[in-house]
């Protein structure tokens, strides 16, 4: 059955395919649960979804509990795929949350969080450049002790196909992180937005409005992790626009003014490791 949970903030609805009273209850499992942020992906939806479900035909992936999907104002059938994906039968629910304003994927990844039921949670973007083939591989590397662990295009055996400009403002964007939080300094890809990690450092963060990188996040209001990397190949886009050129002329002034937020939370998060 499915059910539709709707709070009284107009624009913000959830949907699901699990009993609302049992989110509401906060059980947990200690399965793998994957939180996609999307915006006008319909055709690159059903394809992410058959390859998950390949995975799991295979036993590459063996204890995936739900994939949610978090839409930021999709305005192509996007909905409506994932509606579709909804009423279909799978060995895992898939639910969604929409919102029409546009936050930032990272308050937005945040606040699909109460809709995930696994304690391991999986981050990526439903374009297809983050190939959901490598989740076996974050879970696997997880498994062997780590809080967090990070699909890096940057470490040996990644790859990375993009345009100058792209190229050109990322290396950008991992310098200034490097020099801002102080975690980032232990990974290659600092900016990636493919990882998985437990459940406990994402409940802790506050779903600002604005925000983009949840890693840096993550690394800068959690100053212990145990983090480890592993090798992805980010491809080009097939379908669609990406939204990174779309709005590349007011990338600097945004990044800068979201690093100096990491910055303030690292000092927070290690006076108050000092305390305790």
């Amino acid at each position: 059955m499915n059910f539709r949970l709707t709070e009284n903030t107009p624009g913000k609805y959830y949907y699901g395919t699990v009993d609302p009273l049992a989110l509401a209850s906060g059980s947990m499992s200690d399965g793998v649960s994957i939180i996609l942020a999307v915006i006008n992906e319909e055709n690159n939806i059903p394809l992410l979804i058959s390859r998950i479900d390949s995975l799991i035909v295979t036993g590459k992936i063996t204890n995936l509990k739900d994939i949610v999907f978090c839409d930021g104002g999709s305005n192509d059938r996007t909905l409506e795929v994932i509606d579709s994906l909804m009423k279909e039968k799978r060995p895992y629910a898939v639910r969604l949350e929409h919102q029409n304003i546009k936050p930032g994927t990272a308050p937005a990844s945040l606040e699909a969080l109460h809709l995930a039921t696994g304690r391991d949670i999986v981050i990526m973007d439903g374009d297809l450049q983050h190939p959901p083939e490598v989740i076996a591989e974050l879970v696997a590397e997880k498994a062997r002790g780590y809080d967090l662990v990070v699909a890096s295009r940057n470490t040996e055996g990644g790859q990375i196909e993009r345009t100058l400009i792209r190229a050109i403002i990322s290396r950008g964007a991992e310098y200034l992180a490097r020099h801002t939080v102080a975690q980032a300094r232990k990974v290659r890809d600092p900016i990636s937005g493919y990882f998985i990690v437990d459940r406990s450092y994402l409940e802790k963060l506050e779903p600002r409005s604005g925000l983009y990188k949840l890693l840096l996040y993550v690394m800068a209001a959690n100053p212990n992790l145990r983090i480890s990397e592993i090798p992805f190949s980010f491809g080009m886009r097939v379908h669609g626009v990406s939204k990174l050129t779309q709005r590349s002329t007011h990338f600097l002034r945004r990044y800068l003014k979201e690093l100096n937020f990491y910055r303030e939370i690292q000092k927070k998060s290690k006076n108050h490791s000092r305390v305790t």
